[in-house]
């Protein structure tokens, strides 16, 4: 049993996970996300008590998971179980892609462009939806919206179902689609984060991410543009034309990429005879989101 204020319990594990995180920051960022985990109280509740009591098994726990991290690579995400993102508390686990801050970035973008059409009925498509993350952000967000969640891997699909009940979501379909396959009638807007990682570039990433998510999510061939340029082409066959996206200058097909690829993307869209294009940046000056309207 350990029994310790809740800096001093803090402390310890931010020390053992000193030779995972690069700076003291992350590793007591760790520590707090551990330690809330562990005694499912949150930050604010654990710092109001004078002591912190931990059982033989809660220090078990708390050693498995420091060796998950330290050892094995495993990310805390995975640990947890949970991820945030925007409005939602998504179910996160190997090997799904795990949401990351960049991919929020931009559908907050797309939901600030939709807010004025929360009330209509707009059908909309999440080409390679994994955890479900953005279909669940626009179907939370449009109530009165359809939108059909596909994925070629069953086990996200199942997740993304799981995701849409815990968060009360219920105008999210989730279809088994290798692209738009399986997938009929036509769309008001088409969204993707399709894999777009060159192979060269997966030998670079870090072990925590090779060694535990889906490689089919992440990895495409031809410079990472495989699955981008069937995107492209085959979006134009399922969008239709929505009025009111025209007038407000709302693109109707939004990709996810990777931060060198957007002259190539947005060229393979001028080809595809999108009538405009936008670049989206993130918070770190990247290239992420290439958008592109019909007419």
């Amino acid at each position: 049993m350990n029994i310790g204020t809740p800096h001093q319990i803090i402390d310890r594990i931010a020390q053992s996970l000193s030779g995972l995180c690069g700076d003291r920051e992350t590793c007591y960022q760790h520590a707090w996300w551990l330690l809330e985990a562990l005694t499912h109280k949150t930050k604010i509740a654990l710092i109001t008590h004078n002591t912190i009591v931990l059982s033989n098994a809660d220090l078990k726990k708390l050693e498995e998971w420091v060796y998950q991290l330290v050892n094995e690579h495993k990310p805390i995400q995975y640990i947890l179980g949970t991820v945030p993102f925007l409005h939602l508390d998504l179910f996160v686990e190997p090997p799904i892609l795990i949401p990351r801050p960049e991919t929020e970035e931009w559908v907050s973008v797309l939901l600030q462009y939709l807010h004025p059409l929360k009330h209509h009925a707009l059908r909309i498509a999440d080409i390679g939806t994994g955890t479900g993350c953005i279909a669940l952000a626009l179907g939370k967000a449009l109530p009165h919206a359809e939108i059909v969640a596909c994925d070629i891997n069953p086990q996200a699909l199942d997740l993304a179902a799981r995701n849409a009940a815990h968060n009360n979501i219920t105008n999210v379909q989730c279809v088994l689609s290798d692209l738009f396959e399986n997938i009929s009638g036509k769309f008001d807007i088409i969204v993707s984060n399709p894999p777009y990682i060159t192979p060269q570039e997966y030998e670079q990433l870090d072990p925590s991410v090779v060694q535990w998510e889906d490689h089919r999510a992440l990895v495409a061939s031809d410079q990472g543009l495989a699955v981008i340029k069937k995107l492209i082409t085959q979006a134009k066959n399922h969008l239709r034309y929505h009025k009111e996206l025209t007038t407000s200058a709302i693109p109707q097909l939004w990709i996810e990429i990777g931060y060198k690829q957007a002259d190539s993307v947005l060229e393979l869209m001028h080809q595809a005879g999108y009538a405009r294009t936008l670049l989206f940046r993130d918070a770190f000056g990247n290239d992420r989101c290439v958008q592109g309207m019909l007419e």
